[in-house]
């Protein structure tokens, strides 16, 4: 009977432990069961079963009618391939590059409201919610979750170059300091398979595995600059950083979308140890070619990226026992955590890589930097004047800000952007950005989106926070409307 009862109910965090484990594991089946849905519709394999579009890069439309092996070799069940194919010998296009992205709300809940596109204006959101007064740390985590979040997203997902064809106009108010007139911003790039008949569906342009394609890459091209063909070995420089190229002044990697240091300090770190395992591979099986060395080690890097992501960063962020205690279990099963073996933590990782951190370092300051002088090709040069573990020093010493209003770094709401980035050269707010592409990819409301995901919904401003100010200037912005609040 309570386990009937926790399944209609998905607040489990509220139940005492070991009620609080059956909560969660009900509210995880009825999500897995209700909120897992395929954009992959009838009337797209009606449309598409027997003709193979023109410049459909889809891997499961574009190869279905015509019944194309996806070539899963037998090495497929040793190694992955870049283009993320045969992960899943049942459904070989699955996950892989220009799979489509799935949706955690039925189809017709992601419809955009065009009516309602700029309502609120965004930009009035940016400025007059989320414009930062004063620094309003977090203090459960360090900067490092910062640069470890975008490392993880860049090898997850990613909609691509955006449409330059195709713009958003966001309304600018005459007082407004930084835009005129309005704010330009580039569309979604379309699905390039997409059906008249479906809903909107949009193209991973990397895998969507976890298969560290941010360090190797999504194809033989990228694959082939990163590798320097030697026992197994990713490039690097004589002082152990990432080569640069030349004509982007950005390093040479898998993926330097949107670099910064943060960012950069794990594509480092990460390369450096595939290198290292190659090593350890090697010297325990000297037989093995460069091949069989890179393919191993990357097996092994993605892996434990993976392991550190689940054990450790996640249980940071989540900062709950029951959550902790589901995500070990399942890198250790039902064997009390404390004496599983192999536990170690990511930061005793580090110290081995590092030993400076181990023992402190001079706590003067050497060198400044405004956040915008550590981003894109300018990162380059922090990496140039600092050593690794300065940085990783300095990162781990350090709060990222809290996710509250009146806290968005302001300079990223006035952002200026390289000719490499995806919006293209250019001014833009991040902030505003942020608002309108879920409104632009179809993301329901805040109040839709507790109903579809078997929340209760909210019903004043006050039950989003204890603050009187924030309700106060909430209500405002959304005029009294609590659907209305962005998600």
């Amino acid at each position: 009977m309570f386990y009937i009862f926790i399944l209609v109910s998905s607040n489990w965090w509220q139940y005492p432990y070991p009620y609080d484990i059956f909560a969660i594991a009900a509210s995880q089946e009825k999500l897995q069961k209700e909120n897992f849905i395929d954009s992959y519709t009838e009337s797209t394999e009606q449309s598409y079963g027997h003709i193979r579009l023109r410049n459909c890069l889809d891997p499961k439309i574009g190869k279905l009618g015509k019944k194309v092996r996806y070539g899963c070799s037998k090495r497929c069940h040793k190694f992955r391939r870049l283009d993320g194919l045969c992960n899943d010998y049942e459904n070989p296009a699955s996950g892989s590059l220009y799979y489509r992205f799935g949706r955690n709300v039925p189809l017709n809940a992601t419809v955009r409201d065009e009516k309602n596109l700029y309502n609120p204006n965004p930009r009035d959101i940016s400025r007059t919610l989320m414009k930062r007064e004063k620094f309003i740390p977090v203090t459960i985590v360090n900067i490092l979750v910062a640069g470890w979040v975008q490392f993880m997203t860049h090898d997850w997902f990613d909609s691509g170059k955006n449409d330059r064809c195709r713009h958003l106009k966001v309304p600018i108010r005459d007082d407004d300091p930084d835009f005129c007139k309005t704010m330009d911003i580039p569309m979604t790039r379309r699905d390039s398979c997409r059906n008249s008949k479906d809903y909107d569906t949009y193209q991973n342009t990397v895998t969507h595995w976890w298969d560290a394609s941010q360090l190797y890459g999504i194809n033989k091209q990228i694959n082939r600059r990163i590798r320097t063909r030697k026992d197994g070995k990713l490039k690097l420089t004589s002082k152990d950083r990432l080569p640069i190229d030349p004509s982007t002044g950005l390093p040479i990697t898998g993926n330097a979308l949107n670099w910064w240091v943060g960012l950069g300090i794990f594509h480092v770190i990460w390369t450096r140890e595939h290198n290292y395992v190659c090593d350890m591979l090697k010297e325990r099986n000297p037989t093995w070619n460069d091949k069989m060395l890179y393919n191993t080690a990357r097996l092994i890097i993605a892996a434990v990226i993976g392991k550190i992501h689940t054990l450790e960063w996640t249980t940071a962020i989540l900062h709950n026992d029951v959550a902790k205690l589901g995500l070990k279990s399942n890198w250790y099963g039902i064997t009390p955590i404390e004496i599983a073996r192999g536990n170690a933590s990511l930061a005793a990782w580090l110290i081995k890589r590092f030993p400076q951190l181990s023992s402190g370092l001079p706590g003067s300051i050497v060198n400044r930097y405004n956040m915008k002088d550590t981003v894109f090709e300018k990162a380059e040069s922090v990496f140039e004047e600092n050593s690794m573990e300065d940085l990783l020093y300095t990162f781990g010493n350090d709060y990222p800000g809290a996710m509250t209003l009146h806290n968005y770094p302001n300079f990223l709401r006035n952002l200026d952007l390289p000719a490499s980035s995806p919006h293209g050269k250019g001014k833009i707010d991040m902030a505003t950005i942020d608002i309108l592409r879920d409104r632009e990819r179809g993301i329901p409301r805040y109040n839709a989106f507790r109903r579809l995901f078997h929340l209760t919904p909210i019903t004043k401003f006050e039950d989003l926070t204890t603050n009187p100010t924030h309700a106060e200037e909430l209500r405002h912005m959304y005029n009294n409307d609590v659907e209305k609040i962005d998600f």
